[in-house]
């Protein structure tokens, strides 16, 4: 672990720890960062207003910590499966834009203690349950690395 309190790599887990505060996801190929200490917050101006003020923090922003694993795990088989490197795109007015790439996920703890605040790689809050059924499957770039 680093001076930060994050796991200085990326790696695949089983397991969520209980002192877990964020969690990064390389959507590339499903390896997890786990932070133990929030160290620096993102930058989005809306991010930042979601934790001073809790009220705006949606029902559909928030993953328990329970529905972490198998949510990853449905996306990335939804994906290509384990050992399989992958660029995904998604195609949803309801979540973003018409399309964007999703390359990263963060989750962060939520202030009101009720489980994580999915963001996008910019910080910014998504309805985490609307990303797999969006998901182009076309355009689903993927390049096998199982062995």
């Amino acid at each position: 672990m680093d001076s930060v309190g994050t796991y200085n790599h990326y790696t695949y887990i089983d397991t969520i720890p209980k002192d877990t505060l964020g969690i990064n996801v390389c959507t590339m190929d499903f390896q997890i960062k786990l932070r133990n200490t929030l160290g620096e917050l993102p930058a989005d101006r809306a991010f930042h207003e979601l934790i001073r003020n809790p009220k705006l923090i949606r029902d559909e922003f928030i993953i328990k910590r329970e529905e972490v694993l198998p949510f990853l795990h449905s996306l990335e088989e939804a994906t290509g499966g384990r050992g399989t490197f992958r660029h995904i795109i998604l195609n949803s007015r309801t979540i973003r834009s018409e399309k964007w790439e999703l390359k990263f996920l963060n989750l962060y703890l939520s202030p009101l203690n009720n489980g994580f605040i999915v963001c996008d790689r910019n910080s910014r809050a998504i309805r985490w349950r609307l990303i797999i059924p969006q998901i182009i499957q076309e355009e689903l770039h993927w390049q096998n690395t199982k062995q």
